[in-house]
């Protein structure tokens, strides 16, 4: 068997091993970075907008208040209504400000990005969007001195005689490797391609269909590894039932991202204005919601599929953006809403009293009273022509849980102790959820919240991928010095 020596291993060439590894050389440590697939095209963070935002959901648009440092960590944690790890918070907060600035002075370039309504602050978006940003990173740690493998799937953390992390055994094209090291960052992204890890965890609240059905529009790659072989450590896992879905329809094509151009967002004013239908011909969420709101919404509808209705009225709002639901098998025009209904195959009678019920509560101002409540963006659904896109489904973009670490982005284990020589980053923490599911008064349930707190996952991945690289680096260098 093959070995092979440095300060650390990475396991993970998204953006936060990437940006683990950089920090971590330029912390002085010797790095090695691992990955399965056979490049970085389809990673999860090629698959991404490339946006970072230095702001919490609430905070994150022109119009929000501005609020101290003290102020956003209460705010998260008051969001999750505890479930978020006060620690983990408080450090976000004092290392997020400067993430920006340590990426561009380590060579990332920033691009125009993409609009959004309402406008959103303190963004930037890598050049080039998702594959931009991970080529950038895969450049610069490159120039920094690191190696990365490709083709190279970490199997197993290997241990020496006092259950310090000793390096990683990793299946090559050549054979099975030993990579040995002083510490190991685990940044492998969630499982949201291992069935049998949905069904486990997303069984209970999805139910069993969930876990085979539902499409995925995450890296085909992420499949649990680092979580597997950190749990094999004894790791404490968190927030294994957390996930995170986009809105896809039908012009998606099986296996590819979400997304289509810069961002699906550039939809979202007129799909606010719409009423989402699910196949019972109801209302389910409140459709001013954010997407992370409807898109895990969708998930726990009958078939996860659901339909959007808007009339010409609301069309004529953005007429621009309706273009982005062509060619026609993706927007449906119908003389009636009878048309309508047959063609989204639901109940007539049932879709003509959902939208004659809301109608009525939107002209007399009483949508916050309806079965499932609306806030914003209200107008009746009353001017022919009607339109529908449909089918719309749940794309499984990530899972968003894992081992818990602490400030130093140390995995733990079930004691709540460091696991000597182990880190982690990235999509597989956990400590940062806000979202939970209601049922309506008519039995359905919606999703209320958002997959992070804060504005992107993207900002949380790279904000302790940093740490996670600075502190793995100072471990190896102590490891290697009570070894001389």
């Amino acid at each position: 068997m093959n070995r092979l020596e440095a300060a650390l291993i990475v396991v993970g060439a998204g953006a936060a091993g990437l940006a683990a590894a950089i920090a971590a050389s330029e912390a002085g440590a010797r790095t090695i970075v691992l990955d399965k697939a056979p490049d970085i095209s389809d990673t999860n963070t090629s698959r991404s907008g490339g946006s970072v935002t230095i702001a919490l959901e609430r905070e994150r648009y022109l119009d929000a208040p501005r609020l101290s440092a003290e102020e956003k960590v209460e705010e998260a944690l008051s969001l999750t209504e505890g479930a978020a790890d006060p620690e983990l918070v408080r450090t976000w907060r004092e290392n997020v400000d400067d993430m920006i600035q340590w990426l561009s002075r380590a060579g990332l370039k920033w691009g125009k990005g993409y609009s959004s309504d309402p406008p959103v602050k303190n963004r930037r978006t890598a050049l080039g969007y998702g594959p931009g940003l991970n080529k950038q990173l895969l450049a610069i740690a490159h120039k920094k001195g690191c190696a990365v493998h490709f083709d190279a799937r970490a199997e197993k953390l290997l241990v020496d005689g006092a259950g310090k992390v000793s390096g990683v055994r990793v299946r090559t094209v050549e054979g099975l490797r030993e990579f040995q090291a002083g510490a190991a960052i685990l940044a492998t992204g969630g499982f949201q391609a291992n069935q049998e890890m949905l069904l486990k965890y997303f069984g209970p609240q999805f139910g069993p269909d969930f876990a085979y059905k539902v499409r995925l529009t995450g890296s085909p790659f992420s499949t649990g590894d680092g979580l597997l072989m950190a749990q094999e450590l004894g790791a404490k896992l968190v927030n294994l039932d957390q996930c995170h879905s986009r809105n896809i329809d039908s012009s998606w094509v099986p296996g590819s991202p979400a997304m289509r151009g810069p961002y699906r967002e550039l939809q979202y004013p007129l799909v606010h204005y719409s009423i989402w239908v699910n196949k019972w011909g109801q209302r389910f969420m409140d459709e001013g919601n954010t997407s992370d709101s409807a898109a895990n919404s969708i998930l726990v509808q009958p078939g996860m599929e659901v339909a959007y209705i808007f009339d010409e009225k609301i069309k004529r709002l953005k007429p621009e953006l309706v273009a982005g639901f062509q060619p026609a098998e993706v927007l449906f025009t119908g003389a009636s809403l009878d048309e309508i209904a047959i063609h989204i195959g639901v109940d007539v009678e049932a879709l003509k009293r959902t939208i004659e019920e809301y109608n009525q509560a939107v002209r007399t101002g009483r949508a916050m009273e309806l079965g499932v409540p609306k806030k914003d963006f209200l107008m009746p659904i009353d001017t022919p022509p009607f339109y529908a896109v449909h089918p719309v489904w749940a794309g499984l973009n990530c899972t968003m849980g894992g081992p818990k670490i602490n400030a130093k982005a140390q995995v733990m284990d079930r004691d709540d102790v460091p696991i000597p020589g182990l880190f982690a980053c990235g999509e597989m923490i956990g400590g940062f959820f806000s979202g939970k599911y209601h049922k309506t008064p008519a039995g359905t349930s919606y999703y209320i919240g958002n997959y992070q707190i804060t504005a992107s996952s993207l900002t949380t991945c790279l904000v302790f991928a940093r740490i996670a690289g600075t502190n793995a680096a100072s471990w190896s260098r102590t490891v290697a010095a009570t070894e001389l």
